[in-house]
């Protein structure tokens, strides 16, 4: 007679196994599984539940006592002004001046402001009278329309000087008051402006220089240095001792 507890028997399938220590261990996962899962659901109800305002001001007051606890013995600051706001720096006088001189200098290339002749070296101007000198500051500024132009460009002094008196004669024949002299500033000049100086001249010290009441520089608009207006008078003037008689 066979043995029965024989292992060749067992595993042929001829005896059933009567040990299964595994037979209830996936029942018991899924009971721990679904204890897990409602341990963690009322975890989660209870975090959502608001605390009551009771136990809310418990916790307050416990955090209040521990921070006097803390605090005991500690002197407040004594209180201070707040301090007064910086104040914008000041630029010095002189980089104010300077960058307003920049400026006007670049409008002045630029052609947006006209160039004072009468600030430059090239101005020129004379009056017979201290009445005519209020009369030439107004005939710099173009104050008079002028009646005719006598215009000297390429001529030479000898030339320009016959012009000039045939020019004036003409001037005072016809009783214009206003007249000018183009003359060039003389910058091709290797010295002086050539021209310019031979009409200065002319005019103080010419045949017609008694007619002649005030002239000055033309403003920049209308030639400026390069061109001398002259104010005359209906009559000329009563020769003086003093050899010229202009005031500059």
């Amino acid at each position: 007679m066979r043995n029965p507890k024989n292992n060749s028997d067992i595993l042929n399938g001829e005896e059933p196994l009567t040990k299964q220590p595994f037979k209830e261990l996936k029942a018991m996962l899924q009971q721990k599984q679904k204890e897990i899962a409602e341990q963690r659901q009322k975890e989660n109800l209870n975090a959502q539940k608001p605390q009551s305002k009771h136990k809310n001001k418990e916790i307050e007051e416990d955090e209040l006592a521990i921070f006097y606890q803390a605090m005991a013995g500690v002197k407040p600051l004594e209180e201070r002004p707040e301090p007064a706001e910086p104040k914008a720096a000041q630029r010095p006088k002189n980089d104010i001046q300077d960058k307003e001189a920049l400026l006007k200098l670049k409008q002045l290339i630029e052609g947006k402001t006209p160039l004072d002749v009468s600030s430059t070296p090239e101005y020129v101007w004379g009056a017979q009278t201290k009445e005519a000198k209020l009369l030439a500051k107004r005939l710099k500024k173009g104050d008079f329309a002028i009646q005719a132009y006598c215009d000297l460009h390429g001529m030479t002094v000898e030339v320009a000087l016959e012009a000039c008196d045939d020019f004036m004669a003409d001037a005072l024949r016809n009783r214009y008051r206003c007249i000018a002299f183009i003359h060039g500033r003389g910058l091709s000049s290797p010295k002086e402006p050539v021209l310019k100086g031979m009409v200065t001249k002319w005019l103080n010290q010419g045949p017609y220089r008694r007619f002649v009441m005030a002239y000055s520089s033309a403003p920049a608009w209308d030639g400026g240095a390069g061109v001398t207006y002259v104010l005359l008078n209906k009559r000329p003037f009563k020769r003086k001792k003093k050899k010229g008689g202009f005031w500059f």
